[in-house]
């Protein structure tokens, strides 16, 4: 076991370091190459820096390379014992102590720099926990913790036979407390970090591998959400809720912070729109034979089956494929590509017209459950990535799907893609009301489809949504301009249609305000809307074609494509000043 050894205390109040510390700026430069695991150069891999003063980022060439300015605003700090700050290591677990709540970022770094362990443990009444995997390997390094401006750093050894321990002799390397940390990302590759030597490096040597830890439904397990009020309790929020604030009021500043703030904005739609989304269910097999998927879920002691048809382009897989609700409608958009199609069944799962609580989800969790149709949707999609992940035969590469529908089945894709972190590419098309619309931008626009008509048309909510919002919908403390958002920093293309009950305008404000995550997050290019009107309803024109494809290619396929972009007619209208009274972070 290692002692309580801190570095660092502003937050945490240890006023007796202060003339212990010396602030320092470091500028710099680092430069290197990224490649996969085959050796292969990866391109379009965002480079950013972890600790930067202000926020700076490039991406990788197509030979791999990169070269980013290093300017960081750090603190060098004598050794000093404070037991504000603390973190031992018993029983193969981490066990952290610092006064406040939020995210405290670990890494485990080498002496070279080489970043061994990174996770985020969540801050509650001070406390936090977080399971070292076994298969960590090293012989000495240096764990780094930070809780805000708090900064604790600790040279340790490994000794297997008693845990992690203080080695105050490796103090030659105390600067990788505070030098830069280069973090590198891209879709479908576990993220990367190198924590620099020096001021200015090169030849920097990453290795990016696919999928990793965050190749994973949702995040829930590793957060704590706070009691989510009675709906009697709520407030009035007039303007769009603020999506960089969390429950207990602490701002969002970093990407860490954002994972559990996004499982905020998810249990928060969960109990008041869409009901629960059962997760972790006990077993999920996948047989593949014709064309024919069958998924076979079993939980609560009950089973039920299904089945998707997957068409695959010739050739050898696996195929990226795009999952179309009953087939999607945007097949011309990417034909031609070599990419197959999904069609998945979605009245199986929860069925329209015959009542409240029918169809394969309602038969394993009961008729009564909480999930609106929407939401059984969801989780149907989630169960064929994870039949799809244990099927090889199906010759589909799950981790570059694509999910889509329109209309009704455009409110559900959107549904769906915001409450799996897996899927990399969301096209819900034209919506509307319930969809990407913003709850609170429905009543402006008279011709949109009306929220009671979201309740009560088909089973789109949850069961006590209109009793409890539809008079007061400004006390719902969410809005699915977060919900959308939570798909950040993943790719999301908008499709709509100047129809009048859809109402665009509204998608087109919610979008604009969704955007505002997508730049927090440094991903402003995930994200395209476009409203092109004169056409039936979900009849996708030629004239968006190039906008399907382009996603496909770039976020399925590894390729390149055109610019983000947010286009409609000039008619339509979003009142900034009036929705967004909140200022949007640069999230480190």
């Amino acid at each position: 076991m290692f002692s309580q050894f801190s570095r660092k205390s502003i937050a945490c109040k240890a006023m007796a370091m202060a003339s212990l510390m010396a602030a320092a700026v470091f500028a710099g430069q680092a430069s290197g190459t990224v490649k996969d695991a085959k050796g292969a150069a990866l391109a379009g891999v965002t480079v950013s820096v972890q600790d930067a003063a202000t926020a700076t980022q490039t991406t990788t060439a197509a030979d791999g390379s990169f070269t980013i300015a290093t300017a960081v605003s750090g603190v060098q700090i004598k050794s000093v014992a404070n037991p504000a700050f603390s973190i031992k290591h018993v029983d193969g677990a981490l066990l952290v102590q610092c006064p406040g709540e939020g995210a405290v970022s670990l890494d485990l770094v080498e002496v070279n720099g080489k970043n061994i362990w990174s996770a985020t443990a969540i801050l509650s009444q001070g406390a936090a926990r977080v399971d070292v995997p076994a298969g960590i390997h090293f012989n000495a390094a240096f764990l780094r913790a930070r809780h805000g401006t708090d900064l604790l750093y600790m040279p340790v050894l490994k000794d297997d036979a008693s845990g992690w321990k203080v080695a105050s002799h490796l103090v030659s390397a105390r600067s990788l407390a505070t030098l830069p940390t280069l973090v590198f990302s891209k879709s479908g590759f576990a993220e990367a970090r190198y924590v620099m030597k020096t001021e200015t490096e090169t030849g920097i040597a990453i290795t990016l591998n696919e999928g990793g830890g965050d190749f994973v439904e949702d995040h829930r397990k590793e957060c704590t959400i706070p009691a989510l009020p009675a709906v009697s309790a709520l407030t009035n929020i007039t303007n769009l809720p603020d999506p960089f604030k969390m429950m207990d009021g602490t701002a969002v500043t970093t990407k860490a912070q954002w994972t559990c703030r996004r499982e905020e904005i998810a249990a928060m739609l969960e109990k008041y729109v869409h009901g629960e989304k059962p997760r972790n269910p006990e077993k999920v097999e996948g047989s593949f034979a014709g064309e024919k998927l069958t998924v076979k879920v079993t939980d609560k002691g009950k089973s039920i089956s299904f089945d998707v048809t997957i068409t695959k382009p010739s050739g050898a897989g696996p195929f990226p494929a795009v999952i179309g609700w009953d087939g999607g409608n945007i097949g011309g958009g990417y034909s031609g590509l070599n990419v197959a199609k999904i069609s998945y069944p979605i009245t199986t799962i929860a069925a329209e017209g015959s009542g409240r609580g029918k169809g394969k989800f309602y038969d394993l969790y009961g008729s009564s459950h909480s999930a609106s149709e929407l939401m059984a949707h969801a989780w149907g999609l989630s169960r064929i990535i994870d039949a799809l992940m244990v099927t090889p035969a199906a010759g589909i590469d799950a981790k570059h799907l694509a999910v889509t529908g329109c209309s009704r089945w455009g409110k559900s894709s959107a549904v769906a893609g915001s409450f799996d972190q897996r899927v990399q590419l969301v096209i819900p098309q034209e919506a509307g009301s319930g969809g990407v619309a913003a709850w609170r931008i429905i009543p402006s626009f008279t011709k949109a489809q009306p929220i009671k008509s979201t309740y009560d048309e088909q089973f789109w909510t949850r069961q006590d949504f209109w009793q409890n919002f539809g008079s007061s919908i400004t006390k719902l403390p969410v809005d699915h301009h977060e919900m959308v958002g939570m798909i950040a920093p993943r790719a999301l293309l908008v499709l709509d249609n100047s129809i009048d009950w859809l109402g665009p305008e509204v998608g087109w404000g919610s979008a604009n305000a969704a955007k505002e995550i997508y730049k927090a997050l440094g991903a402003e290019e995930g994200l395209t809307y476009s409203s092109v009107g004169g056409h039936d309803h979900c009849a996708l024109p030629a004239s968006q074609n190039h906008w399907v494809k382009s996603y496909v290619q770039k976020y399925l396929m590894g390729g390149t494509g055109e610019a983000a972009k947010m286009e409609a007619p000039a008619a339509y209208k979003f009142d900034r000043a009036k929705w967004i009274t909140w200022t949007t972070p640069i999230l480190k």
